[in-house]
């Protein structure tokens, strides 16, 4: 599941505009405090802090580090010093040192509330929150109006998991005058992370009425909008991020997502590559990409996208995602990994189970789906799950376990048919012709306008040899929606059974062509080749069949035929032995290995 993005973690600083009192008053030199100390030299101090002062404006702040630490030393009793070395460690992201240096400072002016506030700020930065709240509350004291103080303490509070405490404290800073639009904003945040969309939305309208140019209170306010069901509003909200901080890469990001949900992909791909190169470390700028990568086809480029971003982050959805479309690239080993990675990273999550579930029946690691679908039913007793699993124990040929979970599906959602078609399925599997008319009637009564079901009506017809009815019923199902690939696959099988070959054959290359590698088309196809006279690609053909689905015995069964009939007596035992090791009991398999002077091994009895 790929999510949209909310900007401003909580403890940084919006990008959209300054807050109000956010950064205090540096002294631009020395201050007087009391008695100089002994050796102390306030003039070369002095000096020092201008030198340091242009380093910085030069970003040279490793320079003016080493200024203001010579200042300091040359001054030790001035608190603006103490102050100023330690906003500039705080930019080298030395933390602990910058706390140092501001506590010094505070020890010299203890209630000075631009002191205590850049402390608290350091604090903050180290996840030292309840000091940090301290230092709020004390900045509080002798600066009642400092709204920062105030933001700042509902934002730490909410970080220490008093989420309810820091909305109060926000609500107390949107009454501050002037009106402060970071008040609103994170006010918003918090709300929206509470999932109380409403509110959260009318605080971010009125953060961006206070500042029409806050780019993160139009991003957040377009979550609120996409959340609340309103994703053109929601479009229009990113584009305004946007344009007014070009810089925004979760506004991007957002963008992108817009314009892939609304069918612009271009557009899309636009915006997640801008998102990538100002978030170089970005996993789901690269999930993102691999999505619409997979979407389009491009399963080399969705690989490598969902592969770097598992790289940056593992997550259970992007290694479901990784495994399909390793898949489609026939990396069979690599999908069963990445697959029981995301079983691994997601055990509690029912869509986890479930994708992982989907991706190995197309691996037709039938086991391992039926492991993956039973986790998900202990998860959440559904319909959907009974269905899954019901289909899962069906390719495996556990029928009567298939028939009852196909049973419980069908009674706990009566008015989806869906189970009803696959029992019907079922039965037209085991033979049992009489049952699958019985499913279909009930499927008739639940939903008389379904074509599915006269897809099955058509495979019953043909079952039961009436082949004109047959053609009728699934050129009819066709008509009305040429993507049911069963149905063609069928269809094309019924010519076959006519004799009709050049039909056959055209149908069965448009199943293939909607879904290459059909087991059962590519059987089908390869049966109608071979008896037109095309024997080398009837060869490819059932080939195919059986590398799709080793279960196929009747293409085993033809490949020991063509190949026995072309004298090659290798390939034919080959192939024998393959129909048999689908179905021991296979009669035509034992002649021919017979006529070719090997004794069929002897049948065990079932476990």
């Amino acid at each position: 599941m790929v999510h949209l993005l909310l900007t401003l973690a909580l403890g940084q600083t919006p990008a959209a505009a300054p807050p109000p009192e956010a950064a205090p008053a540096v002294e631009t030199a020395p201050a007087a405090e009391g008695t100089p100390t002994a050796g102390s030299d306030p003039a070369a101090a002095a000096a020092l802090l201008q030198t340091a002062q242009q380093l910085e404006d030069k970003a040279d702040l490793a320079g003016a580090r080493t200024a203001l630490e010579q200042a300091v030393q040359d001054a030790p009793d001035s608190a603006g010093l103490h102050l100023e070395l330690g906003v500039v460690l705080r930019k080298l992201g030395e933390t602990s040192k910058a706390i140092e240096a501001f506590r010094a400072a505070a020890k010299l002016k203890p209630n000075d509330p631009l002191v205590m506030f850049d402390l608290g700020e350091s604090l903050q930065k180290a996840t030292r929150l309840e000091e940090a709240v301290a230092q709020y509350k004390a900045v509080l004291v002798v600066a009642p109006t400092n709204v920062q103080a105030q933001i700042n303490l509902g934002k730490a509070l909410s970080e220490m998991g008093q989420t309810e405490a820091g909305i109060d404290a926000l609500r107390t800073a949107t009454t501050f005058s002037p009106p402060s639009s970071d008040a609103f904003y994170n006010l918003g945040v918090l709300l929206l992370r509470k999932e109380e969309v409403g509110p959260a939305k009318a605080a971010f309208q009125e953060a961006i009425k206070i500042d029409p140019q806050h780019a993160d209170a139009h991003n957040n306010l377009g979550l609120a909008l996409d959340t609340s069901g309103d994703p053109k509003g929601a479009l229009i909200e990113f584009q305004r991020a946007v344009r007014l901080n070009p810089n925004l890469a979760e506004a991007e990001y957002n963008l992108g997502l817009g314009l892939f949900r609304a069918g612009d992909e271009k557009g899309a791909t636009a915006c997640f590559e801008k998102a990538l190169k100002l978030r170089p470390d970005s996993s789901q700028s690269r999930t993102a990409l691999g999505d619409l990568y997979a979407k389009q086809g491009k399963s080399e480029r969705a690989a490598d996208m969902y592969r770097q971003a598992l790289e940056k982050h593992e997550d259970a959805d992007t290694f479901v995602k990784y495994g399909r479309v390793l898949l489609k690239l026939n990396r069979s080993q690599q999908a069963a990994e990445a697959l029981h990675q995301a079983a691994k990273l997601g055990p509690k999550d029912p869509d986890v189970r479930g994708a992982v579930g989907d991706a190995l029946m197309e691996l037709h690691d039938y086991d391992g789906a039926v492991d993956a679908y039973r986790g998900r039913l202990q998860l959440e007793d559904t319909p959907a799950a009974h269905l899954a699993l019901g289909d899962a124990l069906a390719a495996k040929r556990v029928s009567a376990q298939a028939i009852a979970e196909y049973q419980k599906a069908a009674d706990g959602d009566p008015k989806d048919v869906q189970a009803l078609l696959h029992l019907a399925d079922l039965d037209l599997l085991k033979g049992d012709l009489n049952a699958c008319e019985a499913a279909l009637q009930l499927v008739a009564r639940r939903a008389p306008t379904d074509v599915r079901a006269e897809v099955r009506l058509g495979q019953l017809r043909s079952r039961r040899s009436d082949l004109p009815g047959a053609v009728e019923i699934l050129s009819n199902a066709l008509a009305q929606d040429g993507t049911l690939l069963d149905a063609r696959v069928e269809l094309g099988f019924v010519y076959f059974r006519q004799g009709d070959d050049k039909k056959a054959i055209a149908e069965l290359r448009k199943a293939l062509a909607q879904k290459p590698g059909h087991p059962l088309a590519s059987e089908y196809l390869g049966l109608a080749l071979y008896h037109s006279g095309d024997t080398a690609h009837a060869i490819a053909s059932l080939q195919a069949a059986t590398k799709g689905d080793s279960r196929l015995v009747d293409a085993w069964v033809a490949l020991g035929q063509i190949f026995e009939a072309q004298n090659k007596k290798a390939e034919a035992i080959a192939a024998y032995q393959g129909a048999l090791a689908a179905d021991p009991e296979s009669a035509d398999a034992k002649i021919g290995l017979k006529k070719l002077g090997v004794e069929p091994p002897v049948a065990q009895a079932p476990k």
